[in-house]
């Protein structure tokens, strides 16, 4: 499966070809028509969990819901980071209080990854609006090979795990700024891209 967006460069040549094909995938959400109020959308746009684990909680289909664990790697980073930055010491972070539990509702597919048994780890995803409502894929890797977990909802339900990170941060941060999802819409983020590539293009011009 051909995933539109790349995260961080994994396999573009270089950072021009990322932020060009980063700037496609934003292009397509506008086409999709998705907007700040898409949770999804803010949830799963910058892949903030990365390099996480990605761990299958529960599949009732009673009820067509699918609980899935993914571990926030970028507010691990960004914890530390803002840690770091106002002179705290080195503080051991709890991988549990980095999972965010994530229930998608209405759902109508689930395929799983075919990878080796053993862990899944995210790479980066792919969203799309899919019969009124959502399909989400995303690519994953296990021991050796990479496979994609889709999943066709119509909504989510996102633990809030800001108030389990607030503990780490220093006195007065707004937790919530540490879990790396989407503030804006999907053509403020294209703009930028956008802006940057013809920056770039510029200065190649120029040499």
């Amino acid at each position: 499966m051909g995933l539109l967006k790349l995260n961080r460069a994994t396999t573009a040549r270089s950072h021009h070809e990322a932020a060009r094909r980063e700037a496609r995938y934003f292009e397509h959400l506008i086409r999709s028509g998705f907007t700040l109020g898409d949770l999804p959308y803010r949830v799963f746009t910058f892949d903030s969990f990365h390099d996480g684990e990605v761990l299958l909680r529960g599949v009732r289909l009673a009820s067509r819901t699918v609980t899935v664990s993914f571990r926030n790697v970028y507010a691990i980073d960004s914890t530390a980071r803002a840690r770091a930055e106002a002179g705290l010491p080195r503080a051991k972070l709890r991988r549990q209080d980095f999972r965010t539990r994530i229930i998608f509702h209405g759902v109508r597919r689930i395929a799983l990854p075919d990878v080796p048994s053993g862990n899944l780890w995210y790479h980066c995803s792919n969203l799309f609006r899919e019969n009124g409502g959502y399909r989400l894929a995303i690519q994953v890797w296990g021991r050796r090979e990479y496979g994609v977990l889709s999943i066709s909802f119509a909504e989510i339900e996102v633990e809030d795990i800001a108030p389990k990170i607030a503990k780490y941060l220093p006195v007065g941060t707004e937790a919530a700024r540490h879990l790396g999802y989407a503030k804006e819409s999907p053509r403020y983020y294209a703009e930028l891209r956008r802006a940057s590539l013809m920056r770039f293009e510029a200065r190649n011009r120029q040499v």
